[in-house]
């Protein structure tokens, strides 16, 4: 989901979100896609058609490790695309290899930190507007880490491009309105959402809250 902002972020015309999860889809669309889609119920040719693209998607970004999500990406490309393959398959994939190569297709996998270049570019995006909050949905004091990470497995959590969207405090510290670790591994330990914080005046964050406002600040990097 994280992702979908950064996509926005540099400029990109069209930007289709496809997930099955209602939730996320929400969070999609408010993080800047231009259509969200559930993959079971709409084909992602169909979407092209309402958006006027004759040719396919340029980009495709598959971060699921989904054989058919995957195979749909690669149906839907145009002449030329590129398709990042991030996420991970829990087992053999089967592809058509004649689209990759008739179509001249891009597939590249993760590749990991360029450094210092990724770190720059992240920098330059946040420092000119790039807004990543709303991928935020639960925040926990680094303590109540089991309790994050049971929110973390519940379907009502965030996701972004790395993993769900998470704020921990690094000092620690349970302000006014906030829940133990105790109540949320509870709640999410009986199949129920983990318990959700509240701000300290008796208002509850609803599963979609992006929290309180917060500076982005970056750090000079060493020599």
């Amino acid at each position: 989901l994280m992702a979908t902002a950064v996509v926005r972020h540099a400029g990109a015309r069209y930007i289709v979100v496809s997930e099955p999860n209602e939730f996320r889809r929400g969070l999609a669309a408010r993080m800047g896609a231009n259509v969200v889609v559930d993959p079971r119920e709409r084909d992602l040719g169909d979407v092209q058609r309402q958006l006027g693209m004759v040719e396919g998607f340029d980009i495709a970004l598959e971060m699921s490790g989904v054989e058919s999500a995957l195979q749909a990406a690669i149906a839907n490309m145009a002449h030329g695309g590129r398709i990042a393959v991030l996420g991970i398959p829990t087992k053999q994939m089967t592809l058509d290899v004649n689209a990759l190569v008739f179509n001249q297709l891009t597939l590249r996998g993760i590749y990991g930190r360029e450094m210092y270049e990724t770190w720059y570019k992240m920098t330059v995006m946040l420092q000119s507007g790039l807004d990543i909050r709303p991928a935020i949905t639960h925040r926990f004091p680094f303590r109540d880490f089991e309790a994050a990470f049971a929110a973390a497995r519940f379907d009502a959590a965030g996701a972004t491009g790395f993993g769900r969207g998470f704020g921990f405090r690094p000092d620690g510290r349970i302000e006014e309105g906030e829940i133990s670790g105790d109540r949320a591994r509870a709640g999410a330990g009986q199949g129920q959402p983990p318990a959700r914080l509240g701000n300290g005046r008796g208002q509850e964050m609803h599963d979609a809250a992006i929290g309180p406002p917060h500076p982005f600040t970056t750090t000079p990097m060493p020599e």
